[in-house]
C-alpha cells in the first residue's frame, strides 16, 4: 500500500467522522430548539389553561370548592374587590417564594371570579422612593419660581408664587416627640430653615454643596410620609431577625394584603407569612365586604350579669352592663348581627324573628339594602344561629322556645354545665376568694334525655391541664404565681382526644373545658330517633371525677361556699397514674353534635305559658352576688344544712336521668345571703322565703320623677326596643340619672300572645336540624380568655371551635371546607428507635441520591465506550 492509498483512507475516515459529528450536533441542536419551542408555547398558554399541579397533600396551591362558590357569587356585584399585596423586595429567605406563590393564587382567584378580584403587587419601598423623587421635583421648580420671585425688582414681580408645602417630619429628638403628643406643629417655614441649618453644617465637613444635603433629607422625608400614611392604614413593616453565619442582623419587611370594596372600610390581613391560610384570610374578608346583609345570630345568656352600680355623680349616667361572653360577641360581630334575647314574655326568639322581618320590610322600603329581588324579606330576617349561653333554672316555656326553635331547622349551639368557677381578678374577683363554684341547674335534662344525651354531676379534672393564677405566700407577702396544677376549670383535651376528621373541629389541636361534667350518649335512643351524633371531644384518659358539695365545713365546725382552694387535693395536685390508677374514670364525651330530624319536645302538648316574675332571692337569678357559691339554688341531690341532714349531703346520685321535677324541687332551696357565708347556718336562716303566689299581681317599685317603674331585680318595667343590636336595661329609682331623663317615646312592641288554655304546641320538623353541646359555660368568658396580660393563647383554640360552628351554620360550609387546608408535616411515628430514624435520614439524603447520581454516570459512560466503539469500526472498516 503507498502512500497515496493511506492518504485517502484517512481522508476517509475524517470525512466519515465529520459527518457522524455533525449528524449528531444537528440533531442535538434540533431537540434543544423543539424543547425550548414546547417550553414557550406552554409558559404562553399557561394563563388561559390551568397546567399546575398540586402534590401536597391537603391541597394548599388550589382553590377549593367552597371559595370556588364564593368567587362565583360575587357575580351580582356591581364594583369588583380589589386586592392590594404590599411586599419587600427583598423578603427573609426563611419566607423563601411566598411572593411568587402568593401572586399565582391572586392570578387564579381573579379568573375564578372573572375578574370580579382585582389584585396588584405594590413594593411600599419602591413606590415611596419613586414618589419622594417626583414631589422633590416639583418641591424644586416651587422653590426656585419663589427664589426668582425675590430677586426680581419689586415693579416686575407679579403674583407671588405659592411656598411648597413641607413633607411629614420623621420625630428624632425628645422634645419632637413632646410637641407631637402636645399637637404642636412647626410651621413650614420653621421646618424648612431647620432643615437649611442641618444641611450648611453637613456641607461644611462634606466639602459638597448645602443644596445636595437638603434635598437628600428632603427625599427621607418624603419617604417617611408616604409609608407613615401606610402604618395609619394598618400597612406596616415587621420587624424580623436574621441569622447569617455568625452573625444576627435585626431588619424589617412589607408583607400585609390590603383588601377594599367599593367605601366601605377596608379590610387589613396584616404578617402575612404562610400561604396555607390565605384563601381563608381572603375569603373572610371578601364574605365580609360584599354581603348585603349580615346574618343574624340569636343569644341567650342564661345569668346575665348583675346590673352595674349607679355612679357617685347621676349626672355621668350608669356604667354600661358587661356580658360575660363580650369579646366572644365582639368577634362575632365582624361577620354576624348579633342580637340578644332574654328568653322571656315579650323578648322570645318569636318577638325577635318578628322585629327582624319588620327591620327587614322597613329596611325593604327604604331602599337601604340592595337586594332586592336577590333575596326575599324572610330570608334576610332569618335567624341563622342560636347560641344557648350558661342556661340555669330555665323554665319550662324558655324550653319550648329553645326545642321549638331547634326543630324548626335553626342551628343552636350550646354551652352548659351544671357549675361554673369565677377566675375574675381584682379585689373583690374571684381569685381574692379562692375560686368559688357556682352551681348550675340547666333545666334542661328532660329535653337533652329524650334526645339521648345527659349531663353527668360530678367536676372534672384531669393531669392533661393548663396554669392557673394563684395567691401563694412568699417570704411573708402574698403574691400571684401560675400554677401549673391540674384542676377541673383547666382540664385540657389535645390530639388524640379531639376529634380532627369532624368538620368543625378543622385545624383545631387541642380544647379547654373549665368546670366540665362531662357528657352521657344513649346509643339506643340515638338509633330510635334516627339522628346522628357525633363525638367532637372526650376526656384523657387520666381524668378523674369529684363530687362536690355546696358547702365546706371550716376548722371551726361552720359552713362556708366550696372553692377550688378548699379542694386543693382533687383540683391542684396531679395524680400520679401508677398509685392512683383506680380513681381514673372511662371516656366521657365533652362536645358532641347532633345532626338530622330532631323531634319537638312539645310536639301535641299544652303550649306552657310564661311565668310570672317573682322577687328574686338573694344567690338566686338576678340576686346580688351572681358568685356566690350557688346562684338559681343547690344542686339536683343537695340539700342546705340543718334541712334533711348535713350539710352539702347528696340525696341521691346526681347522675344523667335525674328527672325535671327532682331537679326543679332540689332547685328550690335557697342558701344564705353571701353575707352570711362565714356564719353558722341554722335551720331558719337556710329556709327560702315563701313564694307570691303565680297569679298575684307583683310589686312595683316607684321610681323618680319622670321614669318608668321599677321591678324589684331592678330592671325597668317598659318594654325595650329590640330594633337594636343589644338589649339594654334602663336602671331608674332616686340617686340615677333617670330622674333626670325626660320621658322619651318608645317604639310599642307587643310581647308573644299568652297561649289559650287549649291551645296545642304543633311543628313541621325540619330534616336538617343542628344542634352542638359544648360541656362547659366557662370555656368562653372574658375572664378565662383574658387576663392582666391580655390574651391567653390556651382558649383561643375555644374560640375557633366557636367561629367554626357558627360560620357553618350561618354562613354554609364554603368557609369551612377552606378551615380543612393545613400544611401536612411528615413526622417519624410514635416509637420509632433513634437508630431507625438514622437509617432513615441516611437513606432519604445519601443513598437515593446516591443510586440516582450513578445511574447517569452509568449512562454517560456506556454512551461513551458507545461513541468509541463506533468510531474504531468505522476506521476497521475503511482499512
Amino acid at each position: 500500500m503507498n502512500i497515496n492509498e493511506l492518504t485517502l483512507k484517512g481522508e476517509c475516515v475524517m470525512a466519515d467522522s465529520k459527518d457522524f459529528r455533525f449528524k449528531f450536533w444537528t440533531l442535538n441542536l434540533v431537540f434543544i430548539g423543539v424543547l425550548i419551542t414546547i417550553v414557550v408555547v406552554l409558559a404562553l398558554m399557561s394563563k388561559k389553561i390551568n397546567l399546575k399541579k398540586d402534590f401536597t397533600e391537603d391541597q394548599i396551591f388550589t382553590i377549593s370548592d367552597g371559595f370556588t362558590n364564593i368567587l362565583g357569587n360575587l357575580k351580582a356585584l356591581e364594583e369588583p374587590v380589589f386586592v392590594n399585596y404590599y411586599t419587600s423586595e427583598k423578603m427573609p429567605a426563611q419566607l423563601g417564594d411566598l411572593r411568587q406563590k402568593t401572586q399565582d393564587l391572586f392570578e387564579e382567584i381573579s379568573a375564578l371570579s372573572g375578574g370580579l378580584v382585582e389584585y396588584k403587587i405594590i413594593y411600599p419601598e419602591k413606590e415611596a422612593a419613586k414618589d419622594a423623587e417626583t414631589k422633590v421635583a416639583k418641591y424644586r421648580e416651587k422653590m426656585e419660581a419663589l427664589k426668582a420671585w425675590e430677586q426680581q425688582a419689586e415693579a416686575n414681580r407679579g403674583k407671588k408664587p405659592d411656598r411648597p408645602k413641607e413633607p411629614k417630619q420623621q420625630p428624632t429628638t425628645i422634645q419632637d416627640f413632646m410637641r407631637m403628643q402636645q399637637g404642636m406643629q412647626k410651621t413650614d417655614e420653621e421646618i424648612a430653615g431647620d432643615r437649611q441649618k442641618k444641611a450648611d453644617a453637613m456641607a461644611k465637613g462634606s466639602g459638597r454643596p448645602a443644596d445636595e444635603h437638603y434635598y437628600e433629607m428632603l427625599q427621607k422625608d418624603f419617604m417617611y410620609e408616604a409609608t407613615d400614611d401606610l402604618q395609619v392604614q394598618g400597612i406596616g413593616k415587621i420587624p424580623f431577625t436574621e441569622k447569617q453565619g455568625s452573625e444576627v442582623i435585626d431588619s424589617a419587611f412589607y408583607s400585609t394584603i390590603h383588601v377594599k370594596y367599593l367605601d366601605k372600610d377596608a379590610e387589613v390581613i396584616g404578617g402575612h407569612f404562610f400561604i396555607e391560610n390565605l384563601e381563608l384570610e381572603l375569603a373572610t374578608r371578601i364574605l365580609k365586604l360584599t354581603a348585603p346583609i349580615k346574618p343574624k345570630v340569636a343569644f341567650f345568656d342564661g345569668r346575665p350579669p348583675a346590673a352595674p352600680t349607679p355612679p357617685a355623680n347621676p349626672l355621668q349616667g350608669p356604667p354600661p352592663q358587661r356580658s360575660d361572653y363580650q369579646s366572644v360577641i365582639g368577634a362575632l360581630g365582624e361577620l354576624f348581627d348579633v342580637r340578644q334575647t332574654k328568653l322571656e314574655e315579650g323578648d322570645s326568639i318569636s318577638d325577635l324573628q318578628k322585629s327582624l322581618l319588620e327591620e327587614a320590610k322597613k329596611a325593604r322600603e327604604e331602599d337601604k339594602t340592595k337586594v332586592a329581588g336577590l333575596r326575599s324579606v324572610e330570608d334576610e330576617a332569618k335567624i341563622s344561629c342560636l347560641i344557648v349561653a350558661q342556661p340555669d333554672n330555665l323554665e319550662e316555656r324558655q324550653v319550648f322556645e329553645i326545642s321549638k326553635a331547634i326543630s324548626e331547622g335553626i342551628p343552636t349551639v350550646f354551652l352548659v354545665s351544671r357549675h361554673s368557677v369565677d377566675v375574675s381578678q381584682g379585689q373583690q374577683g374571684g381569685m381574692m376568694k379562692g375560686y368559688p363554684i357556682s352551681f348550675l341547674n340547666p333545666g334542661l335534662d328532660d329535653y337533652f334525655r329524650s334526645l339521648g344525651v345527659g349531663i353527668f354531676s360530678e367536676l372534672l379534672a384531669s393531669n392533661q391541664c393548663v396554669g392557673l393564677p394563684v395567691i401563694q405566700q412568699f417570704q411573708g407577702k402574698y403574691i400571684m404565681v401560675e400554677a401549673p396544677a391540674a384542676s377541673c376549670l383547666l382540664a385540657r383535651v389535645d390530639e388524640g382526644v379531639v376529634n380532627t376528621d369532624a368538620a368543625l373541629m378543622n385545624r383545631i389541636q387541642h380544647l379547654v373545658f373549665p368546670s366540665t361534667n362531662g357528657l352521657s350518649i344513649d346509643e339506643k335512643k340515638i338509633e330510635e330517633l334516627g339522628i346522628k351524633v357525633e363525638s367532637l371531644a372526650w376526656t384523657h384518659k387520666h381524668t378523674w371525677a369529684k363530687q362536690v358539695s355546696p358547702f365546706n365545713q371550716t376548722p371551726f365546725g361552720q359552713p362556708q361556699p366550696t372553692s377550688l382552694m378548699s379542694e386543693q387535693r382533687d383540683f391542684f395536685q396531679r395524680k400520679d397514674p401508677d398509685r392512683y390508677g383506680d380513681d381514673f374514670i372511662e371516656k366521657r364525651n365533652l362536645a358532641v353534635q347532633l345532626t338530622g330530624k330532631i323531634p319537638f319536645f312539645f310536639q301535641n302538648k299544652k303550649v306552657p305559658a310564661w311565668k310570672k316574675k317573682e322577687e328574686p332571692t338573694p344567690g338566686g337569678p338576678g340576686g346580688i352576688n351572681p358568685h356566690g357559691g350557688f346562684p338559681g339554688g343547690l344542686p339536683p341531690g343537695l340539700v342546705p344544712p340543718g334541712r334533711g341532714g348535713p350539710a352539702g349531703q347528696p340525696q341521691e346520685a346526681g347522675e344523667p336521668g335525674n328527672t325535671e321535677a327532682q331537679n326543679s324541687a332540689q332547685g328550690n332551696n335557697t342558701p344564705p345571703a353571701p353575707n352570711q357565708a362565714n356564719k353558722a347556718v341554722t335551720n331558719e336562716s337556710a329556709s327560702a322565703p315563701p313564694k307570691p303566689q303565680e297569679n298575684s299581681p307583683q310589686p312595683v317599685v316607684p321610681a323618680g320623677p319622670g321614669t318608668d317603674p321599677v321591678k324589684p331585680d331592678g330592671s325597668s318595667t317598659t318594654t325595650e326596643n329590640k330594633s337594636g343590636p343589644e338589649t339594654e336595661i334602663q336602671a331608674g329609682g332616686p340617686g340615677t340619672d333617670a330622674q333626670l331623663t325626660p320621658p322619651q317615646p318608645k317604639k310599642e312592641n307587643k310581647p308573644a300572645p299568652q297561649p289559650t288554655q287549649d291551645e296545642v304546641a304543633s311543628v313541621t320538623v325540619s330534616d336538617r336540624c343542628n344542634v352542638v353541646i359544648f360541656n362547659s359555660v366557662d370555656a368562653l368568658k372574658d375572664s378565662f380568655h383574658l387576663g392582666q396580660r391580655g390574651q391567653n393563647p390556651a382558649y383561643q383554640p375555644n374560640l375557633m371551635f366557636f367561629k367554626n360552628a357558627i360560620e357553618t351554620f350561618a354562613l354554609g360550609e364554603d368557609l369551612l371546607s377552606i378551615r380543612r387546608k393545613t400544611l401536612t408535616q411528615r413526622n417519624f411515628n410514635p416509637g420509632t428507635t433513634s437508630k431507625k430514624q438514622n437509617t432513615i435520614q441516611t437513606v432519604n439524603f445519601l443513598l437515593l441520591p446516591g443510586i440516582i447520581g450513578a445511574f447517569g454516570l452509568a449512562i454517560f459512560i456506556s454512551r461513551r465506550v458507545q461513541a468509541s466503539n463506533y468510531e474504531r469500526q468505522i476506521q476497521r472498516q475503511s482499512k
